[in-house]
């Protein structure tokens, strides 16, 4: 499973997308446009993204008298990340049970901001695991909302919206189960049974033990 384009989009809205290079260690707000990338601190674009001098060349056209990138390009640059920092084949594997896109995507969203190996995310991982989705979805909610000692709001909201996020789907194998073709009635009642009829026996199947 991969982070979702919609996962995406979240996570640089929370983390705040810079469209350019920018010097992360000038103690500049907000940040300024760069000609080069000798730097204070470390050459930075997008979500927080240092560029290593092998990447220079990538990212030279971005730089003071060059163009923004795009947020399709941020988004990409942004999928690398999370796949190379978080979402690797090992914190993968953790996972051992089914989970929806949206579920997979708060996870996502948490451990960027948290690390991956973030109490809170373990804890949400176990969950899973057991199939407690209620038990995971706390666990997002009680993850870390302060910085240096101080509780901060942003924090606050972020680690709710993650919770929320996390059964905008549902639970596993629910409606997302039921056939397509249920779908092509256009509404009809015929069609609506079947829809209802197959929910209901998904609901049966799922609290079997």
């Amino acid at each position: 499973m991969e982070v979702s384009q919609k996962g995406l989009r979240y996570l640089l809205q929370s983390e705040g997308a810079i469209p350019y290079v920018y010097d992360d260690g000038d103690g500049t707000w907000p940040k300024r446009r760069i000609s080069s990338f000798s730097t204070k601190g470390y050459p930075t674009i997008g979500v927080g993204h240092r560029i290593y001098p092998s990447e220079q060349g990538r990212f030279r056209s971005h730089l003071s008298g060059g163009r923004d990138m795009t947020e399709a390009e941020m988004s990409e640059l942004l999928r690398e990340d999370i796949d190379k920092r978080i979402a690797t084949p090992d914190w993968k594997a953790r996972i051992l049970v089914p989970i929806t896109q949206s579920m997979y995507d708060a996870l996502v969203h948490q451990a960027f901001n948290t690390g991956p190996n973030a109490n809170s995310v373990r804890t949400a991982i176990a969950a899973i695991n057991r199939k407690d989705w209620s038990a995971a979805q706390q666990a997002l909610a009680n993850g870390p909302v302060t910085s240096k000692g101080k509780k901060l709001d942003v924090l606050v909201k972020r680690r709710a919206f993650e919770a929320s996020y996390f059964m905008e789907d549902g639970e596993p194998g629910m409606v997302q189960a039921v056939p397509r073709w249920v779908w092509v009635s256009g509404g009809s009642i015929a069609g609506l049974l079947l829809l209802w009829g197959a929910i209901r026996l998904r609901r049966v199947l799922s609290q079997r033990p």
